[in-house]
């Protein structure tokens, strides 16, 4: 029984429990997002700081993480899709 390469990477995520951020190591799909969120709530207060910073944006933390759900299709948000056509 020959294994393609894409069902290969499925059973070592299943097995491993954890998926590689790119530029930032391997973490569970529960790690990623419980840090997704906290990184998003506190660029917003950044933002809203007066001068306003960027640090969690302008060091790309955030996208990474992001894009580790997405290509893991850890995502609920039919917004996120690419499959929909939004992305």
């Amino acid at each position: 029984m020959k294994i393609t390469k894409q069902k290969l990477k499925q059973i070592i995520k299943e097995e491993l429990g954890s998926v590689l951020v790119a530029g930032y190591g391997y973490m569970t799909i529960d790690r990623i997002r419980s840090k997704l969120s906290r990184m998003l709530v506190e660029a917003a207060e950044q933002a809203a700081q007066d001068p306003p910073r960027y640090t969690h944006l302008d060091n790309g933390v955030i996208f990474a993480l992001h894009q580790a759900l997405k290509d893991n299709k850890a995502t609920n948000d039919p917004f996120l899709s690419e499959s929909e056509g939004y992305l």
